[in-house]
C-alpha cells in the first residue's frame, strides 16, 4: 500500500479510518493537523456527578423549596424541570401559580412520603436504591411526576423479582401495575399468583376484587389442591360479610368452576350445600352438575359424537394429583441431582409401588382403548414450598407402558429445593 506525504512537512500526520463515508477495507485516509489545532475530548464525569449529587438539598444554592407534609427539601428548578415534565409545567409555566413561588407544597400518601427524599435524589444522581417494600411507592411517584427513566428502571426491577415474591406482595404489585397498565409487571405477577393460588386461599383470598377472582377462575394454570377446594374458596368469598350484589357475583363466578373435575362424592356435597337450596341459584348449579355427570359417564366412550373440548372439561394443576417428589440439592459441579425419587407405574398412584419414572393417568376411567391424553407438569418449589417455576410437557397420547421425557432449565438453582410432578389427564 502506497501512502503519499502531505505537502506540509512541519505538520503532524495522523491516520484515521473514515466513519463519515463508506470506504473500502484497503482505504487509509491521511489527515494533517497543524500543531496548534490538535483537539481531544476530556471529561470528568465521576466528579461532575459527585458534585451534582452534593447539590441536592443544598440550601444556599437552591431556588425552590419542596414541602411535603412536615418535610422540606431544597432543590433547583432547572434540574427538576429537565427530568420531570410535571415539574417543568409546575415550576416554569406562567400559567401555574407555583412557578412564581419559592416554596411549593405537594401532597403525598404516607407510603410515598417515606420514600420521597430517595425519589428526589434520583434527579441529581440517576441512581436509586430499591427493594420489594419501596418498589410500589417509588414507581407511584415516578408515574405521578412522569419520570420516564425511573419508571423504566422500576419496571425492570419488578419484572425481574416478581417471580420470587410472596403471593401477598405479588397481589400488591399486580394491582398497581394493572392500574398503571404496565403489562410486563402485570403478566409476571399474575403468573406468580396462579402458581401459588393454593396458598392465597388461606391468606388474602377474601380481600381480592371481582376482577382478579374472575381472571384466576378463567386460568387453566391455577395450582390448587383440588377443584372442590376452589369451589369452597369461592363460597367463602361470596359470603364474606358486607359482600354486595351476591347474585350478580354468583352468575359471574359459578360457571367458571370446572365441576367436571370434581369426584362423585364432591358433586353430592355440592348438591347438599345451602347455596343449592336457593331457588335463584339452583338452576345454574343444576346445569353445571349435569354437565359434570355426563362427562364422568361418557369421557371414556371412543366416539367422535361425544367431544369435551370446552375449558370446563380440562383439569387445572391439582396438588392432590402429585405422582412423586424429588428433593433437590447442588453438588460441587452445580448440577441438580435427585436425592429421593418416588414414582408410580400404575394408573392410580399408591404408597407401595416404586419404579423408574413413568407418568400415567391417575384416572383409570380416562383410558380409551388403553390410551389417554396426558400432560406432565413439574413444579419447582422453594424450601418454604413457594412455587417459583411451572413447566409443562407437550400433550401426549400415552399407554400404560409409555415413558414421557421432559427437558427444561431451572430458573434459580439457589432457591430450588424440591420438584413435584403431576400428570394432567385431558379429555380426548
Amino acid at each position: 500500500m502506497n501512502l503519499s506525504k502531505s505537502s506540509n512537512e512541519e505538520g503532524e500526520r495522523s491516520i484515521e479510518s473514515s466513519r463519515s463515508r463508506s470506504v473500502t477495507p484497503d482505504t487509509v485516509i491521511i489527515k494533517t493537523i497543524t500543531g496548534d489545532n490538535l483537539e481531544d475530548t476530556l471529561q470528568d464525569e465521576e466528579n461532575f456527578i459527585t458534585s451534582l449529587k452534593k447539590s441536592f438539598n443544598e440550601r444556599h444554592s437552591s431556588d425552590v423549596k419542596i414541602k411535603v407534609c412536615t418535610k422540606t427539601f431544597y432543590a433547583h428548578k432547572f434540574i427538576l424541570a429537565k427530568v420531570s415534565p410535571v415539574f417543568n409545567i409546575m415550576l416554569c409555566s406562567k400559567n401555574w401559580q407555583e412557578s412564581l413561588q419559592e416554596e411549593v407544597t405537594l401532597i403525598e400518601t404516607e407510603e410515598c412520603l417515606e420514600h420521597f427524599e430517595t425519589f428526589l435524589q434520583f434527579f441529581y444522581s440517576a441512581k436509586i436504591n430499591i427493594c420489594v417494600k419501596s418498589a410500589i411507592p417509588i414507581l407511584s411517584l415516578a408515574e405521578k411526576y412522569d419520570v420516564g427513566s425511573l419508571k423504566s428502571l422500576c419496571t425492570q426491577y419488578m419484572v425481574k423479582h416478581s417471580r420470587y415474591l410472596l403471593v401477598e406482595s405479588a397481589i400488591k404489585w399486580y394491582n398497581l401495575a394493572h392500574f398503571l397498565n404496565i403489562k410486563e409487571i402485570t403478566m409476571e405477577c399474575f403468573a406468580n399468583i396462579t402458581r401459588n393460588t393454593h396458598k392465597l386461599m388461606s391468606s388474602e383470598w377474601l380481600q381480592l376484587d371481582l376482577g382478579l377472582i374472575t381472571s384466576l377462575l378463567k386460568s387453566g394454570d391455577l395450582v390448587i389442591e383440588s377443584e372442590y377446594s376452589l369451589f369452597q374458596a369461592i363460597l367463602n368469598w361470596l359470603h364474606t360479610e358486607g359482600r354486595k350484589d351476591l347474585y350478580f357475583h354468583i352468575e359471574e363466578l359459578l360457571p367458571l368452576i370446572r365441576f367436571s373435575q370434581l369426584q362423585k362424592n364432591e358433586l353430592l356435597l355440592v348438591e347438599e350445600n345451602s347455596l343449592y337450596q336457593d331457588e335463584k341459584v339452583k338452576p345454574l348449579l343444576d346445569k353445571q352438575i349435569q354437565k359434570a355427570y355426563r362427562f364422568r359417564t361418557l369421557c371414556s366412550v371412543p366416539t367422535e359424537r361425544v367431544l369435551f373440548t370446552e375449558e370446563f372439561y380440562s383439569p387445572r394443576i391439582y396438588l392432590n394429583n402429585i405422582l412423586g417428589t424429588i428433593t433437590m440439592c447442588l453438588d460441587v459441579s452445580r448440577q441438580v441431582v435427585p436425592d429421593i425419587v418416588r414414582t408410580y407405574v400404575t394408573p392410580v398412584p399408591t404408597d407401595t409401588l416404586d419404579a423408574e419414572w413413568k407418568l400415567l393417568t391417575p384416572y383409570q376411567s380416562a383410558l380409551i382403548q388403553g390410551e389417554t391424553k396426558v400432560q406432565a407438569v413439574v413444579l419447582i418449589r422453594t424450601q418454604e414450598n413457594h412455587i417459583i417455576q411451572v413447566e409443562s410437557s407437550d400433550v401426549t397420547i400415552c399407554t400404560k407402558r409409555d415413558n414421557l421425557v421432559m427437558r427444561f432449565e431451572i430458573s434459580n438453582l439457589e432457591l430450588s429445593r424440591n420438584m413435584a410432578v403431576i400428570a394432567k389427564t385431558l379429555p380426548k
